[in-house]
């Protein structure tokens, strides 16, 4: 199954992960469908942070096999437009590899979303899924890392 699905770091960051047909965590499995597409719903709703500055992964052209500008830009489009959001976003690295639990970094933001700032609901859905370490200055994660 390709989802995207959230994760709070030990910072109290919030990622975006794009599971490419990856595994996915414990905690995702065991959420209703239903339930799981509203806080995407509300993720991809929320408004860009003003002044938001996005570093891009300086190697995402090697790792992607991206050949041209174009081939990039319509890559990173949708990541950009979640990171303007303030989460750090990865992708799955080999694509439908479902034993290969790698993720590689590809947007981080200057300013992150404030995990205070989600509505309950959508935070205790979000914070089943943990990173036991901080998520902002890694290159790649791995889903086995999930509490």
């Amino acid at each position: 199954m390709d989802i995207d699905w959230f994760a709070i770091d030990v910072d109290q960051n919030i990622a975006l992960f794009a599971s490419g047909g990856g595994i996915l965590p414990a905690t995702i499995l065991e959420l209703e469908e239903a339930i799981y597409h509203e806080v995407i719903k509300f993720m991809r709703a929320l408004p860009e942070i003003a002044d938001n500055n996005i570093w891009i992964n300086q190697n995402i052209d090697v790792i992607k096999s991206l050949q041209t500008v174009e081939q990039r830009n319509r890559y990173l489009e949708d990541y950009v437009f979640m990171a303007k959001k303030g989460l750090i976003v990865f992708d799955k690295t080999v694509l439908m590899a479902e034993m290969d639990y790698k993720y590689h970094l590809v947007a981080l933001p200057a300013i992150k979303l404030d995990y205070q700032d989600l509505p309950e609901s959508i935070l205790n859905i979000v914070s089943r899924t943990r990173s036991q370490s901080s998520l902002s200055g890694k290159d790649f994660f791995f889903t086995n890392e999930i509490l």
